[in-house]
């Protein structure tokens, strides 16, 4: 659109919006229009008030990412999204903020080479199985042997030579 017409005289330009039915008359706020309904719920923001968080720490090579869920003290899920700070090479912080105060716990879901250790605080420190507020995720690296034979074909090796040993110490035990 011109700036200018012909003789150089400024343009204003003005955008309105015609008012929709069962709406009330739209408000302008900068470029922005705002329509609401006439019969429009007044809606009342929620507020986060309670703070939850815990630090992932891995003793090994960092993965991308880790998942976990989230329960109320009741153990029902809890559905709820977090943020992630990287707090060194081997630490991550994990936060939210929560509607409703509860003893929340999270619990990692199970990693290749990795196994988790849970390490409280306060009342929560001789709980092992889950992250408390405040807690942390140790994931301590396992060696990956890359042996994927069957474990049974392992313990029938195992259980063969128990039973090679005994008949050598019975055989040798015989002939004294």
């Amino acid at each position: 659109m011109p700036r200018y017409d012909n003789e150089g005289y400024e343009y204003t330009y003005d955008v309105f919006e015609k008012q929709v039915p069962g709406y009330k008359i739209p408000e302008k706020n900068g470029f922005d229009f705002i329509n609401t309904r006439d019969d429009a719920p007044v809606i009342t923001p929620v507020t986060n008030t309670f703070y939850f968080s815990f630090i992932k720490e891995w003793r090994g090579t960092p993965q991308n990412d880790i998942s976990f869920t989230l329960y109320t003290s009741d153990g029902t899920l809890k559905n709820h999204r977090f943020t992630r700070k990287k707090l060194s090479d081997t630490e991550w912080l994990y936060e939210a903020w929560l509607s409703v105060e509860d003893d929340y716990y999270a619990i990692e879901s199970p990693m290749d080479s990795f196994i988790p250790f849970y390490s409280n605080i306060g009342d929560k420190t001789d709980v092992t199985d889950r992250v408390y507020n405040g807690g942390k995720i140790i994931n301590v690296s396992t060696p990956n042997t890359n042996d994927t034979s069957n474990p049974l074909l392992w313990g029938i090796i195992a259980a063969t030579s128990s039973l090679l040993l005994i008949v050598l110490i019975f055989h040798a035990r015989k002939k004294q």
